[in-house]
């Protein structure tokens, strides 16, 4: 299956326990551009790829292109 980043970024947030609205206060961003970014209607930004990979503990092409070398699974 295909995953997509926004695919990506919701099963790291639902693996890690985290809901939309945290996220959003930790990259001090509107819960709209979370749930936007969720389903691929926003394009994430550097910022918020770097916070995000920090507080995943994943790799930058593990979001971007679901390289698993660096997950889990």
């Amino acid at each position: 299956m295909n995953m997509t980043i926004g695919s990506r970024l919701k099963e790291l947030r639902e693996k890690n326990n985290f809901t939309q609205k945290q996220i959003a206060e930790y990259l001090d961003y509107d819960l709209s551009y979370i749930t936007k970014l969720e389903k691929d209607e926003k394009i994430l930004t550097v910022y918020a790829l770097e916070e995000l990979c920090d507080l995943y503990n994943c790799s930058e092409e593990y979001i971007l292109y679901g390289n698993q070398e660096d997950s889990d699974e």
